[in-house]
């Protein structure tokens, strides 16, 4: 008994494609079986369904370029991929809040519904993103109502649940839904027989994160208040909203370093000069008075001079770092790396609030000032 002959799908629908005048080679063939629903072998077919199927291709593939775009504009929630039988695969986001303020949506990707999916073809075959648009809009709203139905269980007990997370973490709630709400942003559920178990298990492991996180962050929020570390921050806001320029007056004992950067201090309209000793201060005190300036003196011990003075001498560890000023001079630069008073010269580099900070010193300093200046800063060195 002879072998029936077996012949492939794709084969038969070249020899269609030659009939109707059309390059085989020019067609995607598995993808044209997929879009006439015809099994892989013997799959024989009349040429007009051929052509008809060519025809939609067309046309779903010009909806697809123009008017989904079109179509998103209106209806936001829906979604469309191209599927390999070159039909386009539609997707309704239905958002289900978590909060009664409408916060912390539960997203959801499902299909549209039949009656928005034979819309969504006519529209495809036609490639009119307006044809029956009301219509659309009221399929697919009844389509995210009928998940809402479905769900609504589910989201009751969720809801329940994150009342009280909000009741037992107290004033870390808003830590608590931000992350809840990160977490829920880039997670999509779909449909599944067990939808409602997979939210449940998935929504379990994210609020314990939340709540850690939340405890987390009182944490460090009683530490900062208890060390004052916050305010401590905040002493550098000035400084760094400056592009300040850094210059470095490098040399040895009694060779003129100081000097100059008092020239400069002198000659601006506002300034500073931070000493590392009491008389240091009030010798530049002096000074700068000598010069006919509105200059102050401020130590750990006494203020001397006008009550608003426009040019004070200070100790490195009285420094102001919130009064902006033109010009600052950092003496005895060096000191960053002295064990016990070099968080005061630390303090000054980073935070005095100076167009132009001058900082003397000796060579072996330039290093230290160069990995403490802000990446915006200039640093630039004066022998």
């Amino acid at each position: 008994m002879a072998r029936k002959r077996i012949h492939l799908t794709t084969d038969i629908l070249a020899d269609a494609l030659h009939r109707l005048g059309i390059a085989a080679a020019a067609v995607d063939r598995e993808a044209l079986r997929l879009a006439l629903g015809l099994p892989e072998q013997d799959g024989f077919v009349e040429d007009a369904a051929v052509a008809a199927a060519l025809r939609g291709g067309d046309a779903r593939r010009a909806f697809a370029e123009g008017g989904v775009a079109a179509l998103r504009l209106a209806l936001p929630a829906l979604r469309a991929e191209p599927a390999r039988d070159g039909a386009l695969a539609w997707r309704l986001r239905v958002s289900l809040p978590l909060l009664d303020d409408g916060r912390l949506d539960l997203r959801l990707d499902a299909p549209p519904g039949e009656a928005a999916a034979e819309i969504l073809e006519e529209m495809a075959l036609g490639n009119d993103p307006a044809w029956r648009l009301d219509d659309l809009r009221g399929a697919l709203a009844e389509t995210a109502a009928g998940f809402a139905r479905t769900l609504h269980r589910t989201v009751a007990r969720l809801r329940d649940q994150i009342r009280d997370d909000l009741h037992e973490i107290g004033a870390d709630a808003p830590t608590y839904i931000a992350h809840l709400d990160r977490s829920l942003r880039a997670r999509v559920f779909t449909p599944s027989p067990n939808l409602a178990h997979t939210i449940l298990d998935t929504l379990k492991t994210v609020r314990t994160r939340a709540k850690v996180v939340a405890r987390e962050e009182s944490g460090r929020r009683r530490l900062r208040d208890r060390v004052g570390f916050g305010s401590y921050i905040d002493k550098f806001v000035p400084a760094r909203r400056l592009n300040r320029r850094i210059v470095f007056h490098m040399g040895p004992t009694n060779s003129g370093k100081t000097y100059a950067a008092l020239e400069v201090l002198a000659k601006a309209p506002t300034g500073t000069y931070l000493a590392p000793l009491r008389l240091l201060a009030l010798e530049n005190y002096e000074a700068l008075l000598e010069r006919g300036l509105r200059a102050g003196m401020v130590t750990g011990e006494e203020i001397l001079g006008e009550p608003d003075p426009s040019h004070t001498a200070r100790t490195i560890e009285t420094a102001d770092l919130r009064r902006p000023v033109e010009v600052a001079v950092i003496d005895e630069i060096q000191m960053l790396s002295d064990p016990d008073r070099g968080w005061a010269w630390t303090n000054a580099l980073f935070g005095i609030p100076a167009k132009t900070v001058i900082v003397c010193g000796s060579d072996d300093a330039l290093s230290h000032v160069r990995r403490a200046a802000d990446m915006r800063e200039r640093v630039v060195r004066a022998a």
